[in-house]
């Protein structure tokens, strides 16, 4: 099986087309849908996920489900500062109770983004936080009654949920003819966040990583996809319009790819297609959450219509 095979500017694809001489199997893959259920067209695909990304940014920080899943992401979490340095690695928390992580991952954030006065009060609130009571609830009222929902802390933190990356799983499960579920391990899912700049034009660059497998496990049909979505946020002016922008790219394939089915191997090209017509990525991949682990794969029988449904319930 070959290693990761990492999005590279120069070779420019993650799943090369076939030159005709390897890999004549004629059998069709059984996870893939036949045919996508919506049209698809890039580079408009593009604009509509981040138009759908921007209209669940412009949402009520406390109307998402922001609050519910700081405590999964806080233990995934990296942050680094305006000087370059590592201020918060969830690796250094690993035997310490959920809130203590939380503590740290917003003292963190508040450190580099807030005045020195303010910085110090979120601190020591949330220093005194403790794992008594419902977690989302406790986090909410700490955000409601000291971060402030409308703080630069919490623009940082607006984006830290499922739900911004659900239009790319959408996209995902409707417009290619691919079947996957989420890689649900820690690895499958890893935050970075970057503050930049100085204190009259600082940004923050918050970096979802998220991992997608197939549903089978034979080698000729198995894979995992990972994808980056990041959000580049103004941490000066109006809170409103805050975010700048969104870019979606797939940066990794792990598949055996001389094995795979030939109808896997062409579904797969679409994420090339995707990553031409990406705008608005820097391209720093040293924003990247760092480093790839061992993780197991658990398979389970799911549908495209489980995430339709999911989706259009919820969104």
């Amino acid at each position: 099986e070959e290693p990761y095979y990492y999005y590279d500017e120069e070779e420019a694809l993650l799943m090369p087309p076939d030159d005709g001489t390897e890999n004549m199997d004629t059998r069709e893959s059984k996870a893939l849908l036949r045919e996508p259920k919506m049209a698809s067209s890039m580079p408009g695909d593009v604009t509509e996920v981040a138009d759908k990304m921007l209209g669940i940014w412009d949402r009520p920080m406390a109307d998402t489900a922001v609050f519910k899943d700081i405590p999964r992401l806080c233990r995934r979490a990296t942050v680094v500062g305006t000087n370059g340095l590592t201020v918060f690695d969830a690796n250094k928390f690993a035997n310490d109770e959920v809130m203590k992580v939380v503590a740290g991952l917003v003292t963190a954030v508040a450190r580099q983004v807030e005045s020195p006065k303010q910085a110090d009060k979120i601190a020591k609130a949330a220093a005194a936080l403790s794992d008594t009571g419902t977690t989302d609830l406790v986090i909410k009222r700490f955000f409601d009654n000291v971060v402030g929902l409308d703080s630069l802390t919490a623009r940082v933190f607006k984006p830290l949920h499922q739900g911004m990356v659900m239009p790319v799983t959408f996209w995902l499960k409707t417009k290619t003819r691919i079947m996957s579920k989420d890689v649900t391990s820690a690895d499958g899912w890893k935050l970075h966040v970057r503050v930049r700049g100085d204190a009259g034009n600082r940004t923050a660059v918050v970096t979802q990583l998220r991992k997608e497998q197939g549903l089978m496990k034979g080698v000729e049909e198995r894979f995992v996809l990972t994808y980056r979505v990041r959000f580049f946020i103004r941490l000066t002016g109006d809170a409103a319009a805050a975010l700048e922008r969104t870019a979606v790219k797939f940066v990794a394939l792990d598949a055996d790819r001389s094995s795979l089915l030939p109808d896997v191997r062409s579904a797969l090209r679409a994420l090339d297609e995707w990553n031409a017509n990406v705008v608005g990525d820097d391209g720093d991949d040293s924003l990247d959450a760092s480093g790839e682990s061992e993780y197991e794969y658990e398979y389970e029988a799911e549908t495209d219509d489980d995430y339709e449904e999911e989706y259009e319930e919820e969104y």
